[in-house]
């Protein structure tokens, strides 16, 4: 097989993956280990948990992403999801046989990923949460603040590109 080198185009965005889950887990680490999430959780770990939230969703709907959905099957970019749903592993078989099983898979997948956050959020201690006698605590901390950066963000982007493949791809 013959190598094909990326264009100019996909090299600049993959780096501006790499910069943008770097600079994400640097943020997240650097909140973490200095205290800030911990002093400050409310509006610190909020705007963060949206900052990356919304820049998934803008990485997903972006060329690179729609270059991505684009150049994968479905089997692919459902199986990407396996680090997170063991569930993804089996879909992949079907997901290129049918698009109402990967709409189902995608679907699934997003309103657990929603669930998780609707539940740490007002699992942490902040003003518009549960009053928890022992709230959660993982963002404060390091190794557990990078779940959000190495995590939840992939996740999110996975889901994009998934459902915009399967919007675009006959």
């Amino acid at each position: 097989m013959r190598f094909h080198p990326a264009d100019p185009v996909s090299l600049g965005l993959f780096c501006l993956l790499i910069l943008a889950m770097g600079g994400l887990t640097a943020t997240a680490i650097v909140f973490a280990v200095s205290g800030l999430f911990e002093r400050n959780p409310f509006p610190l770990l909020p705007i963060f948990m949206l900052f990356l939230l919304g820049s998934a969703v803008v990485f997903g709907t972006s060329e690179f992403g729609g270059r991505v959905a684009r150049g994968y099957s479905l089997s692919i970019l459902a199986g990407f999801q396996s680090f997170r749903l063991p569930l993804a592993l089996f879909c992949t078989f079907f997901v290129n046989k049918s698009k109402v099983t990967a709409w189902i898979f995608n679907g699934i997948g997003a309103l657990l990923l929603m669930n998780v956050i609707r539940v740490v959020v007002p699992s942490a201690p902040l003003p518009i949460s549960w009053h928890l006698e022992n709230p959660f605590q993982l963002p404060f901390h390091f190794p557990y603040v990078l779940i959000a950066p190495l995590c939840v963000w992939p996740a999110c982007v996975g889901h994009v590109v998934l459902a915009r493949a399967l919007m675009t791809q006959k």
